[in-house]
C-alpha cells in the first residue's frame, strides 16, 4: 500500500524503524558481551606473565637442587672398582688402595683371621673383586651423606657375604696359612719369582712369624698402647692359637701381594702393546 503522495505506507516505515531498532539493540547487547569477554581475556592475559614467571622459577629451584644433590651424590666420590677394565697405569693403585685398606682396617678393626682370609687371597682374582667390592661398601657407609643405616647393613650384610664367598673362592682343601695350591697353568707361566705353594720352607717362616706375633707382654711390663693401670684383680690367660686363629697381617700374605700385583700389571701392559700394535 502507498501513501497519497505515492510514498511508502507510515505503518511499514514504522515497522521497519522497529525492526532496526531491535537489531541495534541486539547487536548492542552483543557488542557489550564482546567487550566483557575482551576484558576477562585481558585479565586472564595479564595475570599469565607473573604465573609463568612463578613457574620458571619453580622449575629453575627444582633443576638448581637437582644439579646441587648430583653433585653431592655419595657414588660420584666413590665409584666402584671395574678390575678388567683397569689400564697397567690404574691397576697399581688400586692394588696398593686395597692392601691398605685391608692391613689398616678390615683385619684389625674386625679381627680377620688367616682362616677367613688365607694368606694367598691376592692369589684369587674372585677373592680380590670380593674385597674390592666389599671395601667400596665400606667407604660408601661411612660417606658423612649416608644414613646411619648404610653403616649397620655394611656389618649386618655385606661383611659376612664377602667373607663368604671368599671362602667359596679359596677351599681350604686347596690353600691352608702359609701355602697356596698352584694349578697347573699357574705352573706353567716359569718360576719368575712365584711363591713357592705348599713348600716347607715358607711354612716354616710362617709358623716362626706366628709365634712371635703371639708372644704376650713380660710379667710386670705394659704393652705400649696401655696408657692406663691393668687392674690387679684380672688374671690374663693368654690362649695357644692356631694358625687359622691369627690375625692375617700383612707379613701373612705381603709376598703373595706382590707377586699377585706385578703379574697383573705385566699382563695389562702386555694386552695394552699388543693393541697398540694392531
Amino acid at each position: 500500500m502507498t501513501a497519497p503522495d505515492g510514498g511508502p505506507d507510515n505503518r511499514s516505515r514504522d515497522g521497519l524503524l522497529t525492526d532496526l531498532g531491535s537489531e541495534v539493540h541486539q547487536l548492542r547487547r552483543t557488542s557489550d558481551k564482546l567487550h566483557q569477554d575482551v576484558r576477562e581475556i585481558g585479565g586472564i592475559v595479564a595475570e599469565l606473565p607473573p604465573q609463568i614467571q612463578d613457574h620458571d622459577s619453580e622449575i629453575a629451584a627444582l633443576k638448581g637442587t637437582l644439579e646441587e644433590l648430583t653433585a653431592q651424590a655419595p657414588q660420584a666420590e666413590n665409584p666402584p672398582i671395574n678390575w678388567p677394565e683397569l689400564s697397567s697405569e690404574e691397576a697399581g693403585p688400586q692394588w696398593d688402595a686395597l692392601a691398605m685398606w685391608i692391613a689398616n682396617v678390615l683385619v684389625p678393626y674386625y679381627g680377620i683371621t688367616r682362616g677367613q682370609l688365607p694368606d694367598c687371597w691376592p692369589m684369587h682374582w674372585r677373592a680380590v673383586l670380593e674385597l674390592s667390592w666389599l671395601r667400596t661398601c665400606y667407604r660408601q657407609a661411612f660417606v658423612p651423606s649416608s644414613p646411619p643405616t648404610a653403616a649397620a647393613e655394611w656389618h649386618t650384610r655385606w661383611l659376612d657375604a664377602a667373607l663368604s664367598n671368599v671362602a667359596t673362592a679359596i677351599p681350604e682343601t686347596w690353600c691352608r696359612p702359609g701355602e697356596h695350591h698352584v694349578h697347573k697353568q699357574q705352573s706353567q707361566q716359569g718360576q719368575q719369582g712365584q711363591p713357592a705353594a705348599s713348600s716347607s720352607s715358607m711354612s716354616a717362616a710362617a709358623t716362626q712369624r706366628a709365634g712371635s706375633a703371639v708372644t704376650p707382654p713380660a710379667e710386670g711390663q705394659q704393652p705400649p698402647w696401655m696408657g692406663g693401670q691393668e687392674p690387679q684383680q684380672q688374671q690374663v690367660v693368654y690362649h695357644q692359637q692356631t694358625e687359622r686363629d691369627q690375625l692375617a697381617l700383612p707379613q701373612y700374605w705381603e709376598q703373595w701381594f706382590g707377586y699377585a700385583k706385578q703379574t697383573d700389571i705385566a699382563r695389562r701392559q702386555h694386552v695394552e702393546s699388543q693393541m697398540g700394535n694392531s
